[in-house]
């Protein structure tokens, strides 16, 4: 008779654990991760610290062991499901063990890869990148994710204090109570179903919204939205009287404006509330209507600042390709329209923080020489304004930055504050591009050929074509992984199920004409046959007759559909440093707002 012996994984499990944690580097890493643990999904913490070993942040972690020399993972969805369940940026580190290496992705439900309806889908990794140990960028990524994570819950913590003493709504008549029970589920229904990406992004944290009720009665509705953390037991409506005026608004000359009917205010600054509403009775537009205002506002921030995750091959090209030919002394890269998607993601991991460690202190040392009342307005100067030429004597030579990265020695990370582009944006690019196993990245546009006194102008008119066509091109491919990569629900698009067709006809042989911008004419036509790609663009220079409009048909290459809309513009997102990305947004709004109406 013998005891009962351990699994068989168990040695496999303490080896993982032990060579990663070999490679931590310990006055900077806190690991708390348990071996032989039952607990599912995850096998514990790391904690991040200072210089003085203070505690400056915190990632739940699940470690894995796989094949010596693998660079990937088959990640189970569980692992995704999970990441939505916890209050701390969650990680999947991977460790070979034969090779004495570990690599890690950040896991959440909009990552690169995911696939929802698959039991499973595959992590890739990338040598140095996602490598956890000394000379690589592990630390300064991780510390980057809990600020990320911090900024999004900072301005929404509970109101567990107010929560936890008990408001009763016996104050409120049956019909008011039932009023806003429709309105917070409404509310929850749409962040949880339709719209995830919005839950993701500004209510991290987040277990479900809550409705405190102030005033409801003949002449006045006034309520604040409150959030409930994970963990925490509370009730979706609370009834807290309190007066509610009419808000006092005053013009910048200090005039007040009158005849206010309905007022809304983000992050309010009392009792950690999300938002207060007031309205006039006449003015709330039923509990339906009010939620659906409440949700769309974030969802239009997201539509108008482009903060949506990078989805699809051509969007993610065409970025990382701009910021590769803006920045390219930033990230230590030649000149050239090709390059390798891991040397683009060297320099974005690798050598720009250590750049920017580099530049930023002598930036601001050379600003408050030369220009100290730059300083006065901008106390942190944005990456664009160090980056540029302007601050160039200022910047660290290559070489410098070179040898900061062999010395192995931890730069200080500053924050990158960035105007006109998201850093976070770049990275879910890479990642998009490295989950398809995309190896190059081509520019996908053309450069202007001479300078003239108009944008078209500076374009042949072969340029402005070829661009115009890999724009709508890039856009058709890449809009099903666009809208499923962030997870919209419920989700009706005609372009998505190619159902409608657009063809975009112009005679390119008006665009050499300098007074007006380049013009085309868009049709939307039936494509019940699904033959027709999504857009087709078609030169009347070459072949007048091959596009001729009726009066409710359009004969297209002999073919008559039925024609749905007919409309004249100039040719879209000219001046567009991201063309694909710009004509994204703008179907991603239309399919809304054929839904949702006008935004």
């Amino acid at each position: 008779m013998e005891p009962a012996g351990y699994p068989p994984k168990n040695t496999e499990e303490i080896n993982a654990v032990n060579v990663l944690e070999s490679l931590f580097d310990s006055s900077r890493v806190k690991s708390d991760i348990k071996v032989l643990d039952k607990v599912p999904n995850k096998d514990g913490s790391v904690e991040l610290v200072d210089e003085k070993e203070r505690p400056i942040g915190e990632l739940i972690v699940q470690v894995k062991k796989i094949p010596d020399g693998s660079l990937k993972f088959d990640c189970p969805i569980e692992l995704v499901a999970y990441s939505t369940r916890v209050s701390s940026p969650f990680l999947l580190i991977c460790v070979d063990v034969g090779k004495n290496k570990a690599y890690w992705k950040h896991v959440t439900p909009v990552m690169a890869g995911v696939k929802p309806r698959q039991k499973t889908f595959i992590v890739k990794f990338q040598p140095i990148v996602d490598e956890v140990g000394k000379n690589f960028p592990y630390f300064d990524r991780w510390l980057d994710l809990c600020r990320d994570y911090q900024r999004r819950i900072s301005e929404f913590p509970s109101l567990e204090k107010r929560l936890e003493e008990e408001f009763g709504l016996a104050g409120l008549r049956h019909d008011d109570r039932q009023l806003f029970q429709q309105y917070i589920e409404e509310v929850n229904v749409l962040l949880d179903v339709d719209f995830p990406i919005v839950k993701h992004e500004f209510f991290a944290d987040t277990w479900k919204l809550g409705v405190n009720v102030h005033r409801v009665d003949s002449d006045v509705i006034s309520f604040s939205i409150y959030n409930i953390t994970l963990g925490k037991n509370a009730p979706l409506v609370l009834h807290t009287p309190a007066p509610s005026e009419a808000p006092i608004l005053r013009t910048e000359n200090g005039e007040i404006l009158n005849g206010i009917t309905s007022f809304h205010l983000e992050g309010t600054g009392r009792t950690n509330e999300i938002a207060t509403q007031w309205n006039l009775r006449d003015s709330f537009e039923g509990p339906m209507g009010e939620a659906r205002k409440f949700v769309l506002k974030y969802v239009r921030k997201m539509l108008e600042g482009k903060y949506l995750h990078v989805h699809g091959r051509h969007q993610s090209e065409e970025l990382l390709s701009w910021f590769a030919r803006e920045y390219q002394h930033c990230m230590g890269l030649s000149d050239g329209d090709t390059l390798s998607v891991s040397e683009v993601s060297y320099g974005l991991n690798v050598f720009l923080p250590a750049w920017y460690s580099l530049a930023l202190p002598r930036v601001i040392s050379y600003w408050q020489e030369h220009f100290p009342d730059a300083l006065r307005s901008v106390r942190f100067p944005y990456f664009e304004q160090m980056a540029n030429s302007g601050s160039a004597v200022a910047h660290p030579s290559e070489e410098e930055v070179r040898k900061v990265i062999r010395s192995g020695a931890i730069a200080k990370n500053y924050p990158i504050r960035t105007d006109e582009f998201s850093y976070n944006a770049l990275h879910q690019a890479l990642d998009f591009l490295v989950a398809e196993g995309v190896q190059k990245i081509e520019r996908p546009d053309r450069p202007w050929s001479k300078v003239a006194g108009r944008v078209w102008n500076c374009y042949s008119v072969e340029d402005l074509k070829h661009n115009a066509i890999k724009m709508w091109q890039g856009a058709s491919e890449d809009y099903p992984a666009f809208v499923k990569g962030n997870r919209f629900g419920r989700f009706e698009s005609q372009i998505l199920n190619r159902e409608v067709a657009f063809v975009i006809s112009a005679d390119t042989r008006e665009w050499e004409k300098d007074k007006n911008p380049p013009a085309v004419t868009t049709f939307c036509v039936e494509n019940d046959d699904r033959s027709l790609t999504p857009t087709t663009f078609v030169d009347l220079a070459l072949d007048k007759d091959i596009c001729i409009p009726e009066e409710d048909v359009l004969n297209f290459n002999g073919v008559r559909r039925k024609l749905i809309t007919r409309s004249n513009s100039f040719l879209p997102h000219l001046n567009e440093r991201c063309r694909t990305r710009a004509l994204l947004y703008d179907w991603l709004k239309k399919d809304l707002e054929n839904r949702f109406g006008k935004f």
